[in-house]
């Protein structure tokens, strides 16, 4: 829907559903903003200390980063480990879990996921 400059119409988004992402390293999401403050406010009410876990793949819930992750890869299987920098709900977890799976299949292997 386009409106007119100036127009005092109000504009309604669409409500997004719950989501949780697991973001590979450098991630435009991530790192092509110079300011991703946005991003990162559940982080800060957190009081959370990132240290080098964001300098690796970042796990997001609902547009905020929450953590890192890791993967570690062998010819049967594909283990993730996220480090959440925020407590996380289990309906997130549930969520991160769902992506996780996504990821195993991707790579068309089983996949377990570590949560700490």
């Amino acid at each position: 829907m386009t409106r007119p400059i100036g127009s005092t119409r109000r504009c309604s988004f669409p409500v997004t559903k719950p989501n949780a992402h697991l973001l590979p390293i450098y991630d435009e999401y991530f790192i092509g903003l110079k300011d991703r403050s946005a991003m990162g406010q559940r982080m800060r009410k957190a009081k959370a200390e990132p240290g080098e876990v964001l300098f690796a793949n970042i796990a997001c819930v609902d547009g905020q980063v929450v953590g890192g992750w890791k993967r570690s890869i062998d010819k049967n299987s594909v283990a993730v480990t996220l480090t959440a920098l925020v407590r996380l709900t289990a309906a997130e977890k549930s969520r991160i879990a769902e992506q996780a799976e996504r990821f195993g299949t991707f790579l068309g292997l089983p996949v377990s996921l570590t949560i700490g």
